[in-house]
């Protein structure tokens, strides 16, 4: 099973990790007024601003590796796709549902109250997530129920007729999306809202679905690595400059995965990503450590969370700037929900069931 692995989409996915649990360290450790933010430090103020666009780098290369594994599968029978939502959608909704449960338990044991009305909706998937990071949940369990029927009807299609909806979507949503945040920031008096209906498109999640499987076609292979590195790097200013300069005008803009500087980067970052070579020793040596990390990274997604609200008092507390509480919280919360991981993977029916690994 081991010699199966592609070891680049664990580093992928390894990073990936890394930049979602560092994305809620830096929102816990500037967690403050829009006014506070604007009268940040130069310092504190580009670190905010670099901090929270590597921080949304990591959930569409987890979107892109989706679509890089799944998309390009076998469904052309009822039997494989029912066999696919038995074997990989079914523990999934599992697994999400034990934790929401977990969660519910801990909301009670900490303050005192909640209501199983809310446990219920939280279940069934009705309401706003009570925990902000489980909004990935819904969304992913949406994708696997659609991937069989996507698949198929894309399968014949060529690399270019693909790119047709990506551009759709590019223009709708990612080109509204920047529009509106200049006519936000410079006052301007006409605002847009894309009501084209994009969801059989896939909408913004779907483009990186896409984007993983026009990766594992070979689309980008013919544009140079120090080209994705220029516009990786290019693409990543350009969200820092964004976040500055709505903080600068008054705007209280967050970035987002509809943001076309996110969806470049990414891009650009899981391209170089394959292109990565682990023939060496120390390189297949350093592997074996992102396929650990990696295959506990979605038991680490589930675990960080409630981890990081819980330590965050401890470490403000210390009176440090905030940049340096970013970086104690994401290393203490990071290692921590690592190593429970990393025990509770050692127990087979937890590790199923729990951690979400086969």
């Amino acid at each position: 099973m081991e010699s199966k692995r592609i070891i680049w989409l664990d580093f992928a996915r390894s990073a990936a990790i890394v930049s979602v649990v560092f994305m809620h360290c830096i929102e816990s450790a500037y967690r403050m007024s829009f006014e506070s933010v604007q009268n940040l430090s130069f310092i504190s103020g580009l670190f905010r601003a670099c901090g929270y666009t590597a921080g949304r780098i990591g959930v569409p290369i987890f979107f892109a590796i989706t679509g890089w594994l799944l998309l390009e599968r076998d469904y052309s029978t009822d039997k494989k796709i029912l066999s696919f939502y038995k074997h990989n959608l079914l523990p999934l909704i599992l697994t999400s549902e034990i934790w929401i449960v977990i969660y519910f338990i801990r909301s009670l044991i900490k303050s005192k109250n909640g209501l199983i009305s809310d446990l219920i909706c939280d279940m069934l998937f009705l309401k706003t997530p009570s925990m902000g990071h489980m909004w990935y949940i819904p969304a992913i369990i949406g994708i696997y129920i659609a991937i069989p029927f996507v698949s198929n009807a894309i399968k014949k299609l060529s690399d270019k007729t693909l790119l047709i909806p990506i551009c759709v979507v590019l223009l709708f949503c990612y080109g509204s999306k920047l529009y509106n945040i200049f006519a936000e920031a410079y006052s301007w008096e006409i605002t847009v809202s894309a009501k084209l209906e994009l969801g059989f498109l896939g909408g913004v999640y779907g483009s990186y679905l896409l984007i993983g499987l026009l990766c594992r076609r070979g689309a980008f292979k013919k544009i140079p690595s120090i080209v994705l590195i220029i516009a990786a790097a290019v693409s990543f200013a350009f969200c820092v400059f964004i976040i500055i300069t709505t903080v600068r005008h008054g705007y209280d803009y967050h970035l987002y995965y509809d943001f076309i500087g996110v969806f470049v980067c990414s891009t650009c970052i899981f391209e170089l990503f394959s292109r990565f070579s682990f023939k060496s020793a120390a390189a297949q040596a350093l592997g074996k450590v992102f396929t650990g990390l990696s295959l506990i990274s979605f038991g680490m997604y589930f675990i960080h969370k409630p981890l990081l609200d819980d330590i965050r008092e401890y470490v403000v507390a210390f009176g440090f700037p905030k940049y340096i509480n970013t970086v104690l919280l994401f290393c203490v919360v990071f290692v921590l929900s690592a190593v429970i991981a990393f025990i509770l993977s050692k127990i087979p029916k937890i590790k199923k069931w729990l951690l979400f690994i086969k």
